[in-house]
């Protein structure tokens, strides 16, 4: 019995084996945010500034700035 080729254009693109591999979420590096310690996910946007991340996001970086400021 024959396979049906597939129609849509990823479809096919799977098909033939040209589809990127997907990561899972788990396989992707993790840090500890410096503020709430929660771990957080590498993110495609950080990718050129993966070393110098260390918060998890907008929120917990403004607390953290202002809690240095008042001291």
């Amino acid at each position: 019995m024959r396979r049906k080729r597939p129609t849509g254009h990823l479809a096919v693109l799977n098909y033939l084996g040209l589809m990127p591999k997907m990561r899972r979420k788990s396989d992707l590096p993790q840090k500890d945010c410096a503020t709430c310690g929660r771990p957080f996910t590498w993110r495609k946007k950080w990718a050129s500034v993966w070393d110098e991340v260390r918060y998890c996001s907008d929120k917990c970086r403004r607390e953290r700035k202002s809690d240095n400021s008042v001291q």
